[in-house]
């Protein structure tokens, strides 16, 4: 098939020309890193035929001019400019692909180097034109199925930086930026300047010294302010209050009830709560019936927010009754992904906390790009990843794609901003993961590298108590084992003197802690980790990243340790990663030495 070029200098330019003069064309749909607002007025003010602008870019990189603000403003009203972006701290979209449209039927794509906007005319730029009408619907078609499987949530919602008038910047003490990393001093100075926020890094990288930073910054700022964290273990409830009284900030256990808390009450000012997320939900209107009288500002600390899901409306009733308090209601929710398969809940929880504006994320393959390097010492460590390939059989083949039909009719179609990720996709990930054949290949991977097992720490994150219970009996009979070594199953049915005893001897370093899927990932005060081994994920998508998180961290006794991660990768007949598959094995590849 023969395509037409462009190149060089105007190209952008000759573009236009061609789709709203020669072929008259009334409709863009536009992918690019770069869009300039400014620039596409101006096409709507030259053009009269030009009905309508879709928009898919990098929510920081949607450019106006503060004089065009109303205008603009104004055609985004009338549905002739349309928003589909996401945060660039998640993925920049570097394509940039043009879609010219007459009468809602295409006229032909063009696909290259330069973005949509003026100074793209100045760059030495190329572009291949794409003539074939029926190659130009497939290529489109595919762009929203591409959305979905990475996992990416466009906003639909016009970006902030336009919607809202910019409030004057506020700058921070650099006292306060003092022993940070060079992520945290950007995130914390970011901080400065929301009143609600959601920081989503990976595990590792510090995001209780953000948040702890923050507190501090505010309780300096406004000197009424009170402060509730939120945490999902019992042992981070610990460790919060350790490090709160470190620094010399009163703190107390919000318990089992609200009794014991009465100097809180009689000035809660400066002061910190710390508490389950199972306590607050269960006794938030408790605390509002006190509140009301004493009417604090007050900071909410989420840690691991994604432990909020499921009491999404309890957190927006809290905030707005706090608020009509007359009280000033800040938040800040941490977490090394906000991601489940129940994207309703994600959306709700991004939409509380006042958008994807007021979250910044930064991908654990970014991180490994760029912010590991800002620093003399890098945060994480390297990783070696190892994929163990398990190919499904035709039969299973055939059972996944029902399952995946199942998804799609409750779906009800196949688009980016579809409505909530339903319980079918959760039973294809049981099911898929529970697969014997997974297991086996784990338990072959297993006999041929006994020796990595004999000296170092490792965890392995399966599905089930059950596969854990098999896993553990077949280690332990391997002719390899080494008998000082220990091999535990750490799961919730298990007494307490059982699980603490599991903990004190996977310290010792000696060998395994075989866990089921729901335990471990985090909150758990946990020695280094050596490697961890990933059989399979019903939590979330992405819960991956938490359960890696336990190899990643740098050591400051063995600088030049590297974090090893052995993946049971689940692919086709032919070896290629299942859809679902995809996003962890693509960028745990790209980030392995």
């Amino acid at each position: 098939m023969e395509l037409a070029h462009d190149l060089g200098f105007n190209v952008i330019k000759r573009m236009v020309l061609r789709a709203l003069e020669s072929d008259e064309c009334d409709e863009l749909e536009c992918m690019a890193y770069n869009v300039s607002l400014d620039f596409i007025l101006k096409l709507f003010r030259k053009y009269s035929s030009l009905k309508k602008v879709s928009i898919w870019s990098n929510t920081n990189r949607i450019t106006f001019s503060e004089e065009n603000r109303s205008e603009i403003l104004d055609f985004v009203e009338k549905k002739k400019i349309n928003f589909f972006h996401i945060s660039e701290n998640l993925t920049p979209i570097h394509g940039k692909l043009y879609a010219f449209k007459k009468n809602k039927s295409i006229q032909f794509l063009a696909v290259g180097s330069p973005n949509l906007t003026e100074n793209s005319n100045h760059n030495f730029e190329s572009l291949i034109y794409v003539e074939d009408r029926s190659l130009c619907e497939e290529i489109l078609s595919e762009i929203p199925q591409l959305y979905t499987d990475l996992n990416f949530s466009p906003e639909t919602t016009i970006p902030i930086q336009l919607d809202k008038i910019p409030a004057p910047e506020i700058t921070m003490d650099p006292k306060f930026l003092d022993g940070l990393w060079k992520h945290q001093s950007e995130i914390v100075m970011w901080l400065a300047n929301k009143r609600l926020s959601i920081v989503n890094i990976p595990p590792g990288t510090g995001k209780t010294k953000i948040a702890f930073t923050y507190l501090r910054y505010m309780f300096e700022r406004d000197l009424d302010l009170t402060a509730i964290v939120l945490v999902p273990t019992t042992t981070l409830v610990t460790q919060w209050q350790k490090r709160l009284t470190n620094a010399g900030i009163s703190n107390l256990e919000w318990g089992t009830d609200l009794s014991g808390l009465g100097s809180y009450f009689a000035d809660p000012g400066l002061k910190v709560l710390v508490t389950l997320y199972s306590r607050f939900f269960k006794q938030y209107r408790e605390y509002q019936k006190r509140a009301k009288i004493i009417k604090p500002n007050l900071l909410l600390v989420l840690d691991e927010c994604h432990n909020s899901y499921g009491h999404i409306e309890d957190l927006l009733e809290f905030k707005n009754i706090m608020e009509s308090f007359g009280g000033a209601v800040y938040g800040i929710g941490l977490s090394a992904t906000i991601d489940s398969f129940k994207e309703d809940e994600v959306r709700n929880f991004i939409n509380i906390m006042g958008g994807n504006a007021n979250r910044f994320e930064i991908s654990l393959q970014r991180f490994y790009s760029y912010w590991n390097m800002l620093n003399s010492t890098k945060v994480l460590k390297p990783i070696n990843y190892t994929p163990i390939k398990y190919c499904l059989t035709a039969p299973e083949m055939e059972e996944l794609k029902e399952f995946s039909k199942k998804i799609a009719i409750q779906i009800g179609k196949k688009t980016v901003l579809g409505p909530t990720v339903p319980t079918a996709a959760i039973k294809r990930a049981r099911w898929l993961r529970g697969l014997p054949g997974g297991v086996i290949t784990l338990k072959n991977y297993i006999m041929t590298h006994m020796d990595y097992f004999s000296d170092r720490a490792t965890i392995i994150f399966v599905q089930t108590n059950k596969i854990a219970e098999d896993l553990r009996d077949f280690i332990t009979k391997q002719p390899g084992w080494n008998p000082e070594a220990s091999a535990y199953v750490y799961d919730s049915s298990k007494n307490e003197d059982y699980l603490s005893y599991a903990l004190t001897q996977f310290k010792k370093h000696l060998g395994f802690c075989l866990i089921s899927e729901k335990m471990l990932s985090e909150g758990f005060d946990l020695p280094k980790v050596d490697r961890v081994i990933l059989h399979g994920s019903d939590k979330s998508p992405r819960d991956w990243i938490q359960k890696i998180g336990r190899a990643l961290r740098y050591d400051k006794e063995t600088p030049n340790s590297i974090a090893e991660i052995v993946d049971v990768v689940f692919c086709d007949p032919v070896r290629e990663p299942l859809s679902l598959e995809k996003e962890r094995y693509e960028c745990l590849t790209a980030i392995s030495n």
